[in-house]
């Protein structure tokens, strides 16, 4: 299935440019897509994504205008936009 990913920042950059569309497996999750992203762009992308722990998140997985879960399904079509986590003071 293909899913759209929408980025910004340091992740744009790393993808090379704002949308990409990915092929992904039936059963893949944000988290999964996620992974494809690192495994076809390395390490600027990695870095992009994840804080130093490799546990935190830098970026925000959103659909339809809501955040989701590492663990949702994606769908055929969808686009996940990747959004900068901003801290608010």
């Amino acid at each position: 299935m293909k899913v759209d990913v929408k980025s910004f920042a340091h992740l744009r950059l790393a993808l090379g440019k704002s949308l990409v569309t990915i092929e992904v497996p039936e059963d893949t999750t944000v988290g999964g897509l996620i992974d494809v992203l690192i495994d076809q762009h390395g390490t600027e992308a990695r870095e992009a994504i994840w804080k130093k722990d490799g546990q935190t998140l830098k970026i925000t997985p959103v659909y339809e205008g809501k955040v989701i879960a590492l663990d949702a399904a994606l769908q055929d079509g969808m686009t996940v936009v990747f959004m900068s986590i901003v801290a608010a003071g």
